[in-house]
């Protein structure tokens, strides 16, 4: 019996020594309706009997506290804890003569547009809740519900967050199988110039004639000369129409190799014959 006298005791105490704040009060600056006096709050008040009635949006809700000590969260929750549905406000402070004063500023109209769309198209009530902590304590309180009486509605469109997308399709360009068709033309006009400005020296100085025809050995030479001109036109064809870089570098220089002893040892030859 005395041990559970003692046990009711400290818990008297300990509830008297309980964080609280004070002066707790509701004012409706735009309108002339008078203020809701609450008083102290902690975290076992209880909320107000009837929920604080409006009957138009373009109002705002002030909800005033003092405390003794400077709070290190202020937060005001508001709307439809049930399906965990609720904006968080914080407090403004203001010091007057020592005194820490904590305003909630509440514009209706400010509100998501799902919580207006829940409290005025299906007429739910709206839960205030503070949340209040110093260093060592703090306050959980549900202080009161808000009821939105008006004469409208509020549209409210579901935000695409909220749904399943679109499945994305994307197909990937096909890596190009041959070279660009301006670089191939440029290349091909610049082989054509250059030929015809070889044949034409070779003419007008005298050496490309039927009788300068190579003979014996020479003759093979030029046979390699003409070959490996060829080939290379062949294998620039070849990566025109679709073989890979590699491919034709592989071939290029598997040909120059040979192109380059045998065409030099027959322009040795040629340049003999033209001095």
């Amino acid at each position: 019996m005395q041990l559970l006298k003692a046990l009711t005791l400290f818990a008297i105490a300990t509830l008297g020594q309980a964080f609280t704040v004070k002066d707790v009060h509701f004012a409706f600056p735009d309108t002339n309706e008078r203020g809701i006096m609450v008083g102290t709050i902690n975290s076992n008040s209880d909320k107000l009997e009837r929920p604080i009635r409006l009957d138009t949006l373009d109002q705002t809700i002030e909800l005033n506290f003092a405390s003794d000590a400077r709070l290190s969260q202020a937060t005001l929750l508001l709307g439809l804890p049930d399906i965990g549905l609720e904006q968080a406000i914080q407090a403004t402070l203001t010091e007057n003569q020592g005194l820490l004063l904590y305003r909630f500023r509440i514009p209706v109209n400010q509100l998501s547009q799902k919580l207006l769309h829940a409290a005025v198209n299906e007429g739910k009530l709206l839960t205030g809740s503070v949340v209040l902590a110093e260093s060592s304590d703090g306050i959980l309180s549900t202080l009161f519900d808000l009821e939105l009486d008006v004469n409208e509605t509020v549209a409210y469109t579901k935000p695409d967050r909220f749904e399943a997308k679109p499945e994305i399709y994307h197909v990937f360009r096909p890596e190009p199988q041959t070279v660009s068709w301006a670089f191939a033309q440029i290349f091909s006009f610049a082989i054509v110039v250059a030929t015809l400005g070889l044949v034409i020296s070779w003419m007008s100085a005298g050496a490309l004639t039927f009788g300068s025809v190579p003979h014996g050995l020479n003759f093979i030479y030029f046979l390699a000369f003409i070959g490996s001109v060829m080939g290379f036109e062949f294998i620039f064809a070849s990566y025109y129409t679709g073989t890979s870089i590699f491919d034709t570098l592989k071939h290029a220089f598997l040909l120059s190799i040979p192109a380059l002893l045998l065409s030099t040892k027959f322009l040795r030859s040629f340049g003999k014959e033209l001095h």
